[in-house]
């Protein structure tokens, strides 16, 4: 089933196995940060100055003094990559190749692929839920080999790194990006210089994350609807204010408290006034993965 996945060009291969290990990677160092806040702090004697001998059971300790070192168990495993990836990081792993993380029938697919291995037959990595389900790397590239195969055909772009889009959009900019003075964000042309970095609200979240062309296009979908009546050139002139949460509320049938409504703008808009504009709502999308 790999031989799709080898005929594409080199550089996708080693992003389909990019985002594979990094969402692993990132789960396990979840888990294991977790594990140790809940671990006991071991009690130190007053006599265990420095110096040779007895048993050492500190993981940062130096090498060098005498006697017998407890091996953490990350540095036995990290060099080994995981050949195995629990369904619910499937999202995640998506996402990082411009993939839906919410498509139901590509989710389908690897559920399916997942018939077999579960946490409790396998070596399971720091954070890992019980009996939860895993695909292999052989199933995975071979299902992302046929959506991005498809993908690069529809868009004529078969070597374009799928993550750098000619159309990116970009929440943080690094201020060597740009040799000359560039205009910047779709409504508000904001010259950058080289050597300056863009002025950002302080109060907003930071984020690395970057939204391509096909997540822009998600997201103002979904802006649309908190404005029906805004043709769609107007759209990126509007704010969400909480009267526009309360009637997308009262229109799904949820019931949320004014306080609520404003705790949610407060968490993502950059604006004084604690409105949400598009790019305030396109970081919230990809940060719930809804893009």
């Amino acid at each position: 089933m790999d031989s799709l996945f080898d005929s594409l060009p080199e550089k996708t291969q080693l992003l389909i196995d990019e985002a594979f290990d990094q969402s692993i990677t990132s789960a396990h160092n979840s888990g294991q940060k977790a594990r140790n806040r809940g671990s006991p702090t071991p009690s130190v004697s007053n006599n265990g100055a420095d110096g040779g001998g007895g048993f050492i059971l500190d993981e940062d300790v130096e090498m060098g003094s005498g006697g017998f070192v407890i091996e953490n168990e990350d540095e036995t495993t990290r060099h080994s990559p995981a050949e195995q990836i629990p369904v619910r990081l499937i999202p995640s792993a998506l996402q990082l190749l411009d993939l839906p993380p919410d498509d139901e029938e590509i989710l389908s697919v690897f559920k399916n692929a997942a018939s077999g291995w579960t946490s409790s037959s396998i070596s399971a990595f720091a954070g890992a839920e019980a009996n939860e389900k895993y695909v292999s790397r052989d199933d995975w590239r071979s299902v992302c080999a046929v959506l991005l195969d498809t993908r690069d055909n529809v868009d004529g772009t078969s070597d374009e790194d799928p993550a750098m889009k000619s159309d990116e959009y970009t929440e943080e900019v690094s201020i060597d990006e740009f040799d000359s003075d560039e205009e910047y964000t779709d409504t508000k042309k904001a010259s950058v210089r080289r050597g300056k970095r863009p002025q950002r609200d302080r109060s907003a979240p930071s984020t690395t994350n970057k939204a391509t062309k096909r997540q822009r296009e998600t997201c103002l979908d979904a802006y649309a609807l908190f404005f029906p009546d805004v043709p769609s050139a107007e759209l990126h002139k509007q704010m969400i204010k909480v009267s526009d949460l309360q009637r997308a509320f009262k229109l799904l049938g949820e019931r949320i408290k004014a306080d609520e409504m404003v705790e949610m703008l407060e968490m993502f808009s950059s604006n004084p006034n604690k409105t949400m504009d598009f790019d305030d709502f396109t970081r919230m999308m990809m940060t719930a993965k809804l893009a």
